[in-house]
């Protein structure tokens, strides 16, 4: 009787192995192996390949109207671009102090290797020309080297904000 029950266990194990490898892939792992590895070595070789991203055409096209508030376009090609946005703020602005830090700390070979685009996001006139007054004043030098750029986005560019659902329940608080 013992021997009987050891066969049925023996043919229950056996028809469960069986169905399992029957619903998963592991019988033809090695065709999606070689699928996975074609993938991989399409991504390594658009990595390293020697034309830019604009010659392989994978982006999608940009065409937002900006307004130049301060600086001019670089005609040297930069290795680093840094972009900040900045907002009217009713416990003053970090915008400066800010910029000041990130030119002060960089060497001379490392600024003139780089640009600092600045957005200034905020659809209040006053605001964008005392800012951009003041940005203009202290770093008339970095402008004049095409370190720094100051943008405006005009308001009409911006995607309509009707039907966008608030996810976040979270309350910031401020001491």
């Amino acid at each position: 009787m013992r021997i009987f029950w050891k066969n049925i266990l023996a043919v229950l194990l056996l028809v469960g192995g069986l169905y399992y490898m029957s619903q998963s892939n592991f019988l033809i792992a090695g065709q999606s192996q070689k699928v996975i590895t074609n993938e991989l070595t399409w991504s390594v070789q658009r990595l390293v390949s020697k034309e830019s991203w604009v010659e392989q055409g994978n982006y999608l096209p940009l065409n937002v109207s900006y307004q130049l508030l301060a600086g001019a376009p670089s005609t040297q090609q930069r290795f680093l671009s840094v972009g900040l946005s900045s907002v009217k703020r009713a416990k003053g602005s970090y915008l400066i102090p800010t910029l000041q830090s990130l030119f002060s700390q960089s060497s001379p070979e490392e600024r003139s290797s780089m640009v600092v685009v600045v957005l200034l996001a905020d659809f209040d006139v006053s605001w964008r020309v005392s800012t951009a007054t003041e940005i203009k004043t202290a770093f008339a030098l970095e402008l004049e080297q095409g370190e720094l750029v100051v943008l405006h986005v005009p308001q009409e560019m911006y995607p309509p904000y009707t039907g966008i659902v608030h996810v976040c329940s979270y309350q910031w608080t401020y001491s």
